[in-house]
């Protein structure tokens, strides 16, 4: 019934609400993920995170060393390997079945992948201008991204 479902173009419904996250885990029931799917699971892959992290580390001191070229290419080129690497040779239905992916797709929104992003960004700056106080600013701003099951919830009043 499910991959009918989901053949046809629908998502299920649960309790009369449309709901995404059931549908994500039917399709991984199923076998079958879909792209934005495969896309926020591999963002916990061992081999995307050391891709990201050696990135950032690496262009970080390429901008402390004066090198804003190579760092911008070390910056971009080795987090979209990672990506594609992963996203064509991972089996990411598996990964999605564990602790780390169960965790990823619950609690990983946009905007907690806009926080991460901006904290990269602040990290850049800093290590640009050689600010060791930005690179620690930026680094709580990353952490604080990994951290969005703590944020305060703002409940909506009708």
């Amino acid at each position: 019934m499910p991959s009918r479902l989901l053949d046809q173009g629908r998502r299920p419904k649960s309790d009369g609400i449309w709901s995404g996250r059931l549908c994500r885990q039917v399709l991984i029931q199923d076998g079958d993920m879909r792209l934005c799917d495969r896309v926020l699971v591999h963002q916990v892959h061992p081999v995307k995170v050391s891709a990201d992290v050696t990135a950032s580390l690496v262009s970080n001191l390429l901008l402390w060393c004066s090198r804003p070229k190579a760092a911008a290419v070390v910056r971009v080129a080795m987090p979209v390997a990672g990506s594609v690497a992963v996203l064509s040779l991972a089996d990411l239905g598996a990964l999605a079945r564990t602790r780390r992916g169960r965790w990823v797709r619950a609690h990983m929104p946009p905007s907690a992948q806009a926080v991460r992003l901006v904290g990269d960004a602040v990290m850049a700056v800093g290590a640009r201008r050689r600010s060791p106080a930005l690179l620690v600013v930026g680094a709580l701003v990353i952490v604080a991204g990994w951290s969005h099951p703590w944020w305060p919830y703002v409940r909506e009043v009708r």
